[in-house]
């Protein structure tokens, strides 16, 4: 029996690693579902930030791989009318755009659409670009890019895909409440739910090893971690993450220069998702008061990793510290956050074990238990079944 095709576009995809949950988002969709749903993705020719390819990558071709097919678009090749082409010439049953805001792998395809007899559906996952918080990052361009939409009725007969009820409110604030959406969770990584136990230093009480892991920019917060680690005497940082905003890091490297502990601070570069759990699993806290997450893929790997969390109340990871596993505190209370690194430094080798301990249990128990295969999985299906 055939697969249903699905053409999914997307900014980035794989072996690229930079781009954040989004792309990650993406790779295990396709990874997950690839046995069901025949995907033939389309993606940008290099990672995020990248001037060169991807090394050995045929571009602006059609790639077989595993169980479904790519194709690395070069910059030159993403126009209107080589996107139009690529939808035209590829038969599928179902769109699935993975950007609101994107122009090549969002707003061509919908005006392409445009043009087209509307009978083959289209589903659109924000990835949180929807959320208040996302919207107020270049708010004008933003604006002016949703006001000529809404006015073109651009995203007209489109399906929305929400990671959580939280997004679907996000959706609807801006589409308006008949707004069609579905709700199903991302995808969980593999290699958290392969995650093993990884040796560790011992933890000392009166120190404390804490990490940043994420892409830089103004919505992590890294500036406010590194505030939190300059008032905690005895607390290091070590930072990873490409650099997605370089003026905001330029903020942020003033702020570890002018921090009376400079040196408890480390830029460690850039990590490829296969290291990220036995990177995250040398250390004693996450510390990522991220403004908005629309899902927290670091922090799941994180808790796989045995590494507890200090995050804001901006993400679907709530009631953490009832858990043993963490903290999940508001933005406007910079006190919560230092009172929480300051219990964590103290904590000995024992009591800590048993936080990282139940971490790792907490994760195993999101992983066995979450709907989001299926749900995903119902979600193209009702799509398809539409036509």
């Amino acid at each position: 029996m055939s697969r249903p095709r699905i053409l999914l576009f997307s900014n980035w995809f794989a072996p690229g690693f930079k781009g954040g949950g989004s792309q990650l988002a993406i790779i295990n969709l396709v990874h997950a579902l690839r046995d069901e749903f025949e995907f033939w993705v389309v993606s940008r020719d290099r990672d995020v930030g990248d001037s060169h390819p991807y090394a050995g990558t045929q571009i602006n071709t059609w790639i077989q791989k595993d169980q479904f097919h790519v194709r690395y678009q070069s910059p030159e090749e993403q126009g209107y009318f080589a996107i139009a082409e690529i939808i035209r010439s590829t038969p599928h049953e179902l769109v699935h755009l993975n950007s609101v805001v994107s122009i090549p792998f969002a707003a061509e395809p919908l005006v392409f659409r445009r043009t087209q007899p509307r009978e083959i559906p289209v589903l659109i996952s924000p990835h949180g670009e929807m959320s208040p918080r996302a919207r107020a990052e270049k708010p004008l361009r933003k604006s002016i890019y949703l006001g000529v939409t809404r006015a073109t009725r651009l995203f007209a007969d489109a399906h929305w895909h929400a990671a959580s009820p939280m997004e679907e409110r996000d959706i609807k604030e801006v589409w308006g409440a008949d707004a069609s959406v579905m709700v199903a969770p991302i995808l969980p990584p593999s290699s958290v739910v392969l995650a093993k136990v990884w040796t560790r230093s011992l933890k000392t009480a009166g120190a404390l090893r804490c990490v940043f892991l994420s892409r830089i920019d103004r919505m992590k917060n890294l500036d406010l971690a590194i505030d939190l680690i300059s008032a905690t005497p005895n607390a290091t940082l070590d930072i990873y993450g490409p650099v997605g905003q370089p003026d905001y890091w330029a903020v942020c490297m003033a702020r570890i220069a002018e921090s009376k502990y400079s040196d408890a601070f480390r830029y460690r570069g850039s990590v490829s998702s296969d290291k990220v759990i036995e990177t995250l699993a040398q250390y004693d806290l996450l510390v990522q008061p991220s403004r908005s997450e629309n899902f927290g893929y670091t922090i799941l790997e994180s808790l796989s990793a045995g590494c507890p969390v200090l995050i804001s109340d901006q993400t679907p990871w709530r009631a953490l510290e009832s858990a043993g596993i963490g903290f999940d505190l508001p933005l406007g209370k910079p006190q919560q956050f230092r009172d929480a690194l300051v219990q964590m430094r103290d904590l000995d080798e024992s009591t800590h074990s048993a936080w990282r301990e139940r971490a790792r249990s907490y994760a195993q128990t999101y992983i066995s238990t979450s709907p989001a295969k299926v749900a995903t999985r119902e979600m193209y299906s009702a799509l398809l079944h539409r036509r």
